[in-house]
């Protein structure tokens, strides 16, 4: 009998351990998210920012795109060509 409750309370213990297990793994996924998105945000704002400074005033077309990306490789790559870009037109073939 006591066999028998134990081998309960160490199935009661696997399964919480477990539960704990996918809750720390929830928090750290979405920790991550959290972080990327505030790379992305960052880095979005940084282009709407930097760009008019070396280009004059920013075409609407231009800044709703920006504000539209949502892939964080494709704003830093477009950042990267910062000094190499010299008019919005340049500029538009990056973000197409």
């Amino acid at each position: 009998m006591i066999r028998i409750a134990q081998q309960v309370k160490e199935r009661e213990v696997c399964r919480e351990h477990k539960k704990a297990q996918k809750e720390g793994e929830v928090a750290d996924m979405t920790r991550s998210f959290l972080v990327e998105e505030g790379k992305l945000e960052a880095s979005r704002d940084l282009a709407l920012l930097l760009l008019p400074k070396k280009l004059g005033p920013m075409p609407s077309e231009i800044e709703k795109a920006i504000r539209e990306l949502n892939d964080l490789n494709r704003i830093q790559a477009i950042m990267a060509q910062f000094l190499e870009i010299s008019n919005w037109q340049q500029l538009k073939q990056y973000l197409n």
